[in-house]
């Protein structure tokens, strides 16, 4: 067995408390815990004065530590606080949680490492402690931690397994691939992306790291191409006068990359094997228009389309835009959700089984074991990501190799599209329809949250339409709802009484919800007050301003999202962010992201540099590979390569490999069905 396989029990000192800590990481054996690579290097070098540290940098501060208090934070946080004071004056030390070891140092002179937070004057959050007198290496790892586990737990673990590691480590890449790295060995690189020299190093010897990681990856994704490029779907060649009338009525042109992706989905549906075909673009880019050629070019050769969206505010407004499309070509548009009565279910379900040409839109009601699908040709999954692995497999096995089209609005780095999703097909839509302005962005902290409420009310009184974002507690419906209902009470009663305010959550019956976006639609409401649930789907052309109260608890990707709601009639739009007294430097980051572009595309690069692919992916499902799956896209060109020799070779393959790629083909294989 290769050595890198043994459990975690072999690691000295590590028992099922900290084997616990580290499954929450995907940290399972030697490999997983060597590949779990630093985010960043602390440059321990040289002490600052506690007078020269900065808002935002990593820094060794040199100081006398005193007593540590209790603290508390308005939102009932609890904590430790004491200071560091030098020659040059003295600084805030903070860590939440039980701190109670903190009090040791009480007294001593000590060394100080972390990383100063953005506010000014800025502390110091969860800063690790040193005696003086301690020799300390110059670069020292900081990786992705969990509660339970510190850094120098890590770094412990880290060395120890270094340390135990023979003189040579088998290694998945062939020598000449290998040698194209500035660190070849594997040993040798895994020692210095650990414990480097410079930080220039430590980046070379991480490269080699994630290049061994990748060729696993680009292994599964070559197989699973193999298997979809193997099998058979009916042939639907394009040129069908449905499709020339479509385009020829639409009271818009397409964009250059609109008609370059419908290009590419009429080539792959004129071919006898099944389209396994990733759409995406930003917000407002225009998908759903091309999705829609692509199902009246199915439904013209007599087969049925299904259509899923995660939302039934997202299905409706498909159906709303689609419907009257295929209307005027002679097809039918039909919407299965929870909210259909039972007289139109079994209506949908009648024609669906009679082989009629028809689209669905839907939401979790097309998987129903009562659907069937007498033709199924294409199916089209939109936001993919928010259907599991089992839901898109059970909707495509509802036809015979149907085709297969799957989009989405969150941008996807270059990186993670050749990965994660190597196995699709991938088409890009780059560009917005003219007359889209860009949404002006304005961030207000805890302590000017009521400049925030004031503009609103401004821009009601001009008459402007808002959707007012309730603060996230955490994930949960109820708790989104009950944060919903509570501030749209406090709105309605309140500070925006004169003004017509609805209300929609997860919660609330699709009927209600229904009536209050269409009310919202159409102008009616001039404010709506809503949870996450108008991520997606909400098309309310008249909305010129956002506000998103507790926006540090949202990702980057999703206050895009968010902010992608508004401005959609190519009026000024405005969004306001509010954040509230505790906030990370990563939410900062995220937020000042936020204010710099409108680049859906540049702000996923951007999340995926802040957050890591673990915390966009799930590090359960992807593990060591995380770190891996932000390599530079040259470095990921060269693991195909890699794995490319080792599916051509024929050669008897690694039991440990196949282990692997058994659990990332469960992964990877999203939408084969």
């Amino acid at each position: 067995m290769n050595c890198l396989s043994q459990p975690l029990r072999t690691v000295r000192g590590v028992g099922p408390v900290t084997e616990k800590h580290l499954s929450t990481l995907g940290i399972h054996n030697l490999r997983d815990l060597l590949f779990h690579l630093p985010v960043r290097y602390l440059d321990r070098s040289h002490i600052i004065p506690v007078a020269d540290v900065r808002p935002g940098q990593d820094c060794l501060v040199r100081g006398v530590m005193a007593a540590p208090s209790q603290l508390f934070t308005r939102g009932g946080r609890r904590g430790v606080s004491s200071r560091l004071t030098d020659a040059t004056g003295s600084i805030r030390c903070i860590w939440f949680g039980s701190a109670s070891w903190v009090s040791r140092w009480a007294g001593k002179e000590v060394v100080i490492a972390g990383r100063a937070t953005l506010r000014s004057p800025p502390s110091i959050l969860h800063p690790e402690i040193e005696d003086f007198d301690v020799e300390l290496d110059a670069y020292l790892p900081v990786y992705r931690s969990t509660a339970g586990l510190s850094q120098r737990r890590l770094r412990t673990l880290s060395r120890t397994t270094l340390d135990a590691l023979p003189e040579t480590l088998p290694s998945l890449a062939p020598a000449d691939c290998a040698a194209r790295c500035t660190v070849s060995s594997l040993k040798e690189a895994l020692r210095l992306a650990h414990y480097p020299l410079s930080a220039e190093q430590g980046i070379q010897a991480q490269e080699r790291v994630r290049l061994e990681a990748l060729i696993p990856v680009q292994v599964a994704v070559a197989r699973r191409r193999a298997v979809l490029r193997g099998q058979s779907a009916p042939a639907m060649p394009s040129s069908v006068d449905a499709l020339a009338s479509f385009l020829r009525d639409l009271p818009f042109a397409l964009t250059r990359s609109q008609a370059e992706a419908l290009t590419e989905i009429r080539r792959d549906l004129a071919a006898p094997r099944p389209m396994h075909r990733l759409l995406q673009g930003d917000v407002g880019s225009g998908k759903t228009v091309v999705a829609a050629a692509a199902g009246i070019i199915a439904l013209a050769h007599g087969h049925q389309v299904a259509l899923m969206a995660p939302t039934e505010v997202l299905a409706d407004q498909h159906g709303r835009v689609v419907g009257p499309w295929l209307g005027r070509l002679g097809y039918g548009c039909a919407l299965l959700t929870g909210g259909v009565s039972a007289a139109d279910r079994r209506d949908i379900r009648h024609r669906l089984a009679s082989g009629q040409p028809l689209l669905v839109v839907g939401t979790h009601a097309l998987l129903q074991e009562s659907v069937g699908f007498a033709r199924l040709g294409l199916v089209i999954i939109d936001e993919q990501h928010r259907f599991g692995l089992a839901q898109r497999a059970m909707l495509a096995s509802k036809g015979d190799s149907a085709h297969l089209l799957v989009m989405t609005a969150t941008p996807i780095p270059r990186s993670l599209a050749m990965t994660v999703y190597g196995h699709l097909d991938l088409s890009v839509l780059s560009e917005k329809p003219p007359g889209r302005k860009p949404v002006s962005t304005a961030w207000f902290d805890h302590t000017s949250r009521a400049g925030a409420w004031e503009r609103l009310r401004d821009a009601t009184r001009c008459g402007i339409q808002a959707l007012v974002v309730a603060p996230l507690v955490e994930e949960s419906e109820s708790l989104e709802a009950r944060g919903a209902v509570e501030l749209y009470h406090d709105l309605s009663r309140g500070a925006l009484r004169d003004v017509s305010v609805g209300l929609v959550h997860g919660r609330m019956k699709a009927a209600d919800k229904d009536d209050a976006v269409e009310a919202f639609r159409s102008g009616s409401l001039q404010v709506l007050v809503c949870t996450t649930v108008v991520e997606v789907g909400l098309d309310a052309r008249g909305a010129g301003m956002l506000l998103v109260d507790g926006a540090e608890r949202f990702g980057l990707s999703q206050l895009h999202q968010l902010r992608g709601r508004i401005g959609r009639g190519g009026q000024d739009a405005e969004c306001l962010l509010i954040t509230g007294e505790e906030i990370t430097d990563d939410a900062a980051q995220r937020i000042q992201a936020l204010l710099t572009t409108d680049d859906g595309f540049r702000l996923a690069e951007l999340d995926l540099a802040l957050r890591g692919p673990g915390a966009l992916l799930g590090p359960a499902q992807h593990g060591r590979f995380a770190d891996a799956l932000c390599a530079d896209p040259r470095l990921v060109v060269l693991a195909k390569e890699c794995a490319r020799r080792i599916v051509e070779s024929g050669a008897p393959p690694d039991p440990d490999l196949e282990g692997v790629l058994r659990g990332l083909e469960d992964s990877f294989a999203l939408e084969a069905g």
